[in-house]
């Protein structure tokens, strides 16, 4: 951080001149660069383009798992299968069992469903 702060604090862009600035980049104000200097400049710094944004495709598939309402589906079909079986011993009642699955079923249309919402309304726009 310390030789960040030196570096920009050395920096005099501001302060300079307009005929300084365009000598400092070999420029000229009315006529700009000529095309050799624009073709080394475009091989040394790249085009002159916006990058495209991150996708982030895995939070936001986990907020499509996690977020909302599917957090509560998914520990309600936790407490379900743990019902069924450790905890609903020696005589575990399958309906228990059967009630998690759904649960599980359900978090994950869920999921599917906020997912391809998102996705649709991103094509219209």
């Amino acid at each position: 951080m310390g030789s960040l702060k030196i570096e920009i604090s050395g920096l005099d862009w501001h302060t300079a001149s307009v005929d300084d600035v365009c000598h400092r980049l070999s420029t000229n104000v009315s006529l700009g660069l000529d095309t050799q200097q624009v073709e080394r400049k475009q091989g040394e710094y790249g085009k002159n383009k916006l990058s495209p944004p991150p996708s982030r495709w895995l939070r936001k598939l986990l907020y499509y798992i996690f977020g909302n309402f599917g957090t509560l589906l998914i520990v309600a079909g936790i407490l379900c299968c743990v019902a069924w079986k450790p905890l609903g011993e020696p005589l575990p009642q399958a309906s228990n069992l059967a009630l998690g699955v759904i649960l599980f079923i359900v978090a994950g249309l869920q999921a599917f469903f906020s997912g391809w919402q998102v996705i649709s309304v991103g094509l219209f726009l």
